[in-house]
């Protein structure tokens, strides 16, 4: 942090400290102009944040006290000035990020996914303890682009993203798709299936259009898993209750994806009697 309010310097302050995940503290520093102070927190949670990755300002402070970040843009990078919901592949050899909404820095937002690359450690860039140098996709504008610019209306999210090679010993990238509600930014969804990332124009495009009740679908985040001699793609939302043989013919059919259920099997769920498969005591 760097402190520039010249009614606050030169004097003893209580500077309160507070991140999620770690304990909150206070410190009382002086505000002498031309010196440093290093301070420490507790941290609460197992998991370690590390810092920021997208947004505005994330070494704005770094910047003005004229000291060198560690990221190529510090400040302001693709006009993204927020987003959530991320998603990440390793694809041809680099990082693959997408997000589901983006807010601008300049104009409104994006909310038909935002994407970007970024190099992996072993080909000479950032350590990921350090920080990452995102790549955006991005229109005639510099902004973050739409990465499913689809012609009917409505918010477009991502989630399942996962790579597989096909039929003609090509690697494709695929994941879930759903466009919801234009009414409602967190409306109910109109349309889903999966979508393939065309390289050449950089966006995803329609590869299946499921029906709404499809009860199988790429959810949450996926990771590969090894059966014996099967090789398996699990997705994981709460739990990695989903899964579908790695290769192409079963990925595209829809009706080769499992789920785990306590329905019973060949069942859908009723709530006034759902079919579930109970054992002797219930």
């Amino acid at each position: 942090m760097a402190l520039n309010s010249p009614g606050l310097l030169n004097q003893n302050l209580d500077f309160t400290l507070a991140s999620f995940g770690y304990a909150s503290s206070i410190w009382p520093l002086q505000t002498t102009p031309g010196t440093t102070n290093q301070v420490t927190i507790n941290r609460q949670q197992l998991a370690e944040r590390l810092y920021r990755v997208t947004g505005t300002g994330i070494y704005q402070d770094t910047v003005m006290l004229n000291q060198t970040a560690p990221i190529l843009q510090p400040l302001l990078n693709a006009n993204v000035r927020w987003q959530d919901s991320v998603q990440t592949a390793i694809y041809k050899g680099q990082l693959q990020w997408f997000w589901g909404d983006t807010l601008y820095e300049v104009g409104f937002g994006n909310f038909r996914a935002a994407g970007a690359t970024s190099q992996l450690p072993s080909q000479g860039r950032l350590s990921p303890s350090v920080g990452v140098d995102l790549d955006y996709y991005v229109d005639v504008n510099g902004s973050a682009k739409q990465m499913m610019p689809l012609p009917q209306p409505g918010p477009v999210w991502f989630d399942g993203l996962f790579t597989i090679v096909d039929n003609t010993d090509q690697e494709r990238m695929l994941t879930h798709y759903s466009r919801r509600d234009s009414n409602n930014v967190l409306g109910a969804q109109v349309e889903h299936g999966l979508a393939r990332f065309n390289d050449s124009q950089e966006v995803f495009q329609r590869f299946q259009v499921y029906p709404l009740d499809a009860p199988i679908s790429a959810v949450g985040h996926a990771f590969e898993v090894s059966m014996g001699k099967e090789e398996y793609i699990y997705f994981a939302e709460s739990y990695p209750n989903i899964r579908v043989k790695k290769n192409w013919n079963d990925v595209s059919d829809p009706s080769k994806w499992e789920a785990f259920t306590p329905l019973q099997q060949g069942t859908r769920y009723n709530a006034a009697n759902p079919p579930l498969e109970l054992d002797a005591q219930g």
